[in-house]
């Protein structure tokens, strides 16, 4: 539960400060980069953050944009690695965030457990 609210926390931050934003994403892509082990447990965490921060905001700048999706799509090469699953699903959660636009809020816990295990979320709407 305290990770939870840690993720949450940092991806509200990238969503209020376009700097803090862009600064994380590129934390994200050199933590992501080149791991002996693409099947390793901190790697997979790595790319969960990633999954996670893709679905919720992009950076707005161009030219980070371009790094960040030719590094997903190098890094989606190898689809039977954890590596180039979770790399498939950001680069599809990316693709979806700039047609809806940044969103306001970081993902909720049902949410953040849908991510991580690279699954579609199903809620139900009741309208009165």
């Amino acid at each position: 539960e305290p990770l939870f609210r840690s993720v949450q926390i940092v991806i509200s931050k990238c969503l209020e400060k376009e700097t803090l934003c862009n600064e994380f994403f590129l934390h994200l892509v050199k933590q992501t980069t080149d791991q002996p082990d693409p099947n390793s447990r901190l790697n997979v965490q790595n790319w969960r953050f990633m999954a996670l921060t893709c679905g919720v905001v992009v950076p707005r700048s161009k030219d980070l944009l371009a790094y960040l999706m030719a590094h997903l799509k190098r890094c989606s090469l190898e689809p039977s690695s954890e590596e180039g699953k979770f790399a498939q699903y950001c680069v599809l959660a990316v693709q979806r965030t700039q047609r809806n636009k940044n969103r306001k809020y970081p993902p909720s816990r049902q949410e953040n457990l849908c991510v991580i295990r690279r699954r579609l979320i199903h809620a139900r709407f009741y309208f009165m």
